[in-house]
């Protein structure tokens, strides 16, 4: 910045300023043609996103259960049934885990916003 320039921004406290510029930029975003189409992945991704995650822990578990009931000398039936019980208990549990964050993480932007209490909280 040169003398005799002047900045508008220079007096703004850095964190109001980038509070202001990711403002703009949201505003900016959401006049865009694409908007649309990238809220409603993201919207999508939100429920997806755990979904595929969570598969992914179950087949985890049952490849390790598999595995260990192999050494056990169980039969095929039971390796199976093993692999299946681990799957969704695993799948399910990570579903939960995912499900007990995302509840917190809305309760406390209620509190932040000043909403009343969840009863069902």
């Amino acid at each position: 910045m040169g003398p005799g320039t002047h900045d508008e921004h220079h007096d703004e406290p850095d964190d109001e300023l980038t509070a202001r510029l990711i403002a703009d930029a949201e505003e900016q975003l959401h006049l865009s043609p694409l908007w649309g189409r990238l809220d409603a992945a993201l919207n999508q991704e939100r429920i997806t996103g755990p979904v595929r995650a969570a598969h992914y822990v179950g087949e985890r578990a049952a490849a390790i259960a598999r595995t260990a009931a192999e050494r056990d000398g169980a039969t095929p039936e039971e390796v199976h049934e093993r692999a299946i019980r681990a799957f969704w208990a695993a799948y399910y549990r990570d579903l939960a885990d995912e499900a007990y964050a995302r509840a917190d993480a809305w309760r406390d932007e209620m509190q932040r916003c000043g909403d009343p209490p969840d009863p069902l909280l």
